[in-house]
């Protein structure tokens, strides 16, 4: 068996000495493997830290595109696996024997295996984030955010940890170009499972992700998540039955109805932290902090949508003009 392990990165001489390090303290063992380093228009000096790495490819891309890197990474890797792992993670000690152990070589209808991730504690509000994520509601149950112990079959694999069998991304023809910015890897789960292939979670083989973690970042990529999921439903309507549009726009209803927006508040509070909730918290300040931060999420989600649904829109529109571009 031989891996290509590929990182796609941009801009990220911060994170990625401590990615690196990871992988020379916790190489795969047992099986050949090589580094594909794409450096998606990088303006720092990341490039500087992963030229020269051993066994390692390096390419340069002179625009910020993610689908298309992610295609690059796959196009340049010789070998028959694909791990993709963000370049604000790093491995663990269990990583790859958790992950490699379950692989089922033989059984060519898995086409992907992923596994958790697991955040740096830093403050009371970065605490608050992992709380957020592991409750049902915070993250619908997303597996790849969630603890457990049994392996199970799901709907998608987040690109920031996961195994493919790179002959099941060749049939799908790969990412899709046009998700520049995200969704790519949700697409790419859609299209495998239409094309009868399986994904698997295991929960026991786990990275730390690290920028995901901090507000700021949390507040960007829940806005850009609500733009790309949406605009990812003129690519592939497949979203719709497993993603929860009306959710968000629930949310911008209650604030234009005060009564509704205090019932719901009352109602949430109750039903979901005081009876529902998986975590640990007991401070009413932290769950009604964590019901805020659930509220203002969905707002960005909202916020993004609409901005997505104008720019699918617009996709639709150009692929009439220029038949290039193919909505899936």
């Amino acid at each position: 068996m031989d891996v290509s392990i590929c990182v796609i990165f941009r801009n990220s001489e911060v994170h990625l000495p401590r990615l690196l390090k990871s992988f020379q303290n916790f190489p795969i063992k047992d099986f050949s493997c090589e580094y594909v380093f794409v450096d998606n228009a990088s303006t720092d000096r990341s490039a500087d830290l992963v030229k020269g790495f051993p066994d390692s490819i390096y390419h340069y891309r002179s625009a910020n595109h993610m689908g298309q890197a992610r295609n690059d990474a796959l196009r340049l890797s010789r070998a028959n696996w694909i791990y993709f792992i963000d370049s604000d993670c790093e491995l663990l000690s269990n990583t790859f024997s958790e992950l490699l152990k379950e692989v089922n070589t033989s059984d060519i209808t898995i086409a992907g295996w992923g596994g958790a991730q697991i955040f740096p504690q830093i403050t009371q509000t970065l605490i608050l984030l992992d709380q957020f994520r592991q409750n049902y509601l915070g993250h619908f149950g997303s597996v790849q955010m969630m603890q457990g112990d049994q392996n199970q079959f799901v709907e998608h694999l987040s690109t920031s940890h996961v195994l493919y069998r790179k002959s099941a991304l060749l049939e799908v023809s790969g990412f899709n170009p046009n998700l520049r910015d995200s969704a790519e890897d949700l697409d790419l789960s859609l299209r495998l499972r239409k094309c009868g292939f399986r994904l698997m979670f295991i929960p026991k083989s786990k990275i730390e992700h690290h920028l995901a973690h901090h507000m700021r970042e949390w507040i960007y990529k829940a806005w850009r998540n609500g733009q790309w999921q949406t605009r990812l439903v003129f690519y592939n309507t497949e979203i719709l039955k497993s993603r929860r549009f009306w959710i968000s726009h629930l949310v911008l209803i209650l604030l234009f109805f005060q009564w509704l927006t205090l019932f719901f508040i009352f109602l949430y509070v109750v039903v979901v932290f005081w009876i529902g909730c998986r975590s640990q918290l007991t401070k009413i300040r932290m769950k009604i902090q964590l019901m805020g931060l659930y509220f203002c999420t969905h707002l960005l989600y909202l916020f993004g949508g609409w901005v997505g649904l104008l720019l699918g829109f617009t996709d639709w529109v150009f692929s009439k003009i220029n038949p290039i571009i193919k909505l899936k």
